[in-house]
């Protein structure tokens, strides 16, 4: 959830993706701010990644769609996930504009267990 209590959700993979593992990952929002928040975007850069010409965006429908697995983060995407994709709910995950290094630690040990053999 981000601090305005907005929430976010990712598309990990698309349907029919020949590898057991994901073959694409994207980031998009149910209501995304209209910029990345400034204290996200300066721990990233601090950390190697310049996020400074993205733009949060709103998922879609095709994206969800296409999707075998969403996750999400302080919100449910509830009847926009199709029939048949997973939804993961990670509403656990602290806001990454109040607690960034809390919010990636703990994202990055659950995309590294999705993407555990």
């Amino acid at each position: 959830m981000k601090s305005d209590g907005s929430c976010s959700s990712a598309r990990t993979a698309p349907r029919g993706a020949c590898s057991p593992r994901p073959s694409s990952t994207g980031s998009a929002g149910l209501a995304p701010d209209p910029v990345v928040a400034p204290a996200v975007a300066a721990a990233l850069f601090a950390e190697g990644v310049n996020v400074s010409g993205l733009r949060p965006r709103r998922v879609t429908p095709e994206e969800l769609a296409a999707a075998w697995r969403v996750v999400a983060l302080g919100c449910d995407p509830g009847a926009l996930a199709p029939p048949g994709v997973e939804v993961l709910r990670w509403d656990d995950v602290p806001s990454p504009s109040e607690h960034y290094t809390a919010a990636r630690d703990l994202l990055a040990g659950r995309i590294a267990e999705l993407l555990a053999p």
